[in-house]
C-alpha cells in the first residue's frame, strides 16, 4: 500500500478520504460526488447541494405519482417540460461535465453525471435504482414497483432502453463487436467514482492544469492505494509542482512495486534529480 502524507494536511482530501472508506453499501454517492470535487472548488458548499437534490425530489413527486414511476421520473428530469437536464452534446469534453455541482448549476452533464443525479433523486423517493457502465457510456438500471426492470438512457432525455439498444450504444462509443451479459449489472458507488476519475484523468495535464491532474490522481489513489502507476504520475507531477519531498516519497514508493518500463525510467531519473535538490537545501 502506497501511503501518502499529504491526506493529513489536506482538508478537501481527507474529506474524500472519509466518504470513501464505508462499507459499499453505506458511501452517500450524491454527497461524495460533491466532496471529489472540492479540489477544483474548495469553497463548495456540499450541505448546499444536497439540499437541491433534496429539493429536486420533492419537485419530482408530483410528476411520478402513476404507473411507471421509473421512467416518469426520468421523463421529469431530462426533458424540456421538467427539470431539463442534459446530455452537454456540444461540449462533451468539457471537464464541469464531470461535477456534480456544475450539473446542477448548468442542467449540462456527462452520462456517468446524469445517472448519478437520476440515481440520488430516485432513492430519494424510494426508487430503486443503481448506475450500468456499459463500454463507453453510462446508463441507468431502475426498478418499477412490481420489480419490472427499466433501463435508461439519461444523456438522451432518458429514453428507455432495450438490451439491443444498450449493445448498439456500446458498439458505437466503444466499437464493441459483441454483446456481453455482464455489461448490464448495476455497479456500486466506488465504481462510478473511480469511472468519473479516470475520465477526469484522461482530459490530461493540458486541461485540468498540473494542480488539477495532482486533485485527481490523489483521488484515484485514495480509492486504490495499490496502484504504482498512479502513484508513479502522482510523484512526477508533486516534481513539476515544486512538491520535492512529496515527489520523492510516492517516487520512492512506487518504484518498489511493478511500473512500466518508460515510467520507471522517469520516475528514477526525476527521484535522484529530487534527493540531491533534498540534500542541498539541509
Amino acid at each position: 500500500m502506497i501511503w501518502d502524507s499529504h491526506i493529513r494536511n489536506n482538508v478537501a482530501l481527507a474529506e474524500f478520504v472519509a466518504e470513501v472508506h464505508r462499507p459499499e453499501d453505506a458511501i452517500d454517492l450524491g454527497r461524495t460526488m460533491l466532496v471529489l470535487g472540492k479540489f477544483v472548488y474548495p469553497r463548495l458548499d456540499v450541505a448546499a447541494y444536497v439540499r437541491q437534490l433534496d429539493d429536486l425530489a420533492e419537485s419530482a413527486r408530483a410528476a411520478i405519482e402513476s404507473e411507471g414511476q421509473a421512467a416518469a421520473l426520468a421523463k421529469y428530469l431530462f426533458s424540456a417540460r421538467g427539470a431539463n437536464f442534459q446530455g452537454n452534446v456540444q461540449d462533451y469534453s468539457d471537464p464541469r461535465n464531470s461535477y456534480l455541482n456544475e450539473l446542477l448549476d448548468r442542467r449540462l452533464g456527462l452520462p456517468i453525471t446524469l445517472a448519478v443525479l437520476y440515481v440520488e433523486v430516485a432513492r430519494r423517493l424510494r426508487i430503486r435504482a443503481a448506475g450500468v457502465g456499459l463500454p463507453g457510456h453510462f446508463i441507468v438500471q431502475a426498478w418499477e414497483p412490481d420489480g419490472t426492470v427499466v433501463r435508461l438512457d439519461p444523456f438522451h432525455e432518458g429514453v428507455v432502453l432495450t438490451e439491443a439498444d444498450c449493445f448498439e450504444l456500446a458498439a458505437a462509443t466503444a466499437r464493441a463487436s459483441h454483446f456481453e451479459p455482464q455489461w448490464l449489472q448495476p455497479v456500486g458507488a466506488r465504481y462510478i467514482l473511480r469511472r468519473v476519475l479516470n475520465n477526469l484523468r484522461n482530459r490530461g495535464p493540458a486541461v485540468l492544469g498540473v494542480h488539477g491532474m495532482i486533485g485527481v490522481l490523489e483521488r484515484q489513489l485514495v480509492l486504490d492505494p495499490e496502484q504504482n502507476g498512479t502513484a508513479a504520475m502522482l510523484g512526477l507531477l508533486c516534481a513539476t509542482a515544486g512538491q520535492r519531498q512529496r515527489a520523492a516519497d510516492l517516487l520512492s514508493q512506487a518504484l518498489q512495486g511493478d511500473l512500466d518500463d518508460d515510467v520507471r525510467e522517469r520516475a528514477e531519473v526525476v527521484l535522484q534529480a529530487k534527493l540531491k535538490e533534498i540534500a542541498a537545501r539541509n
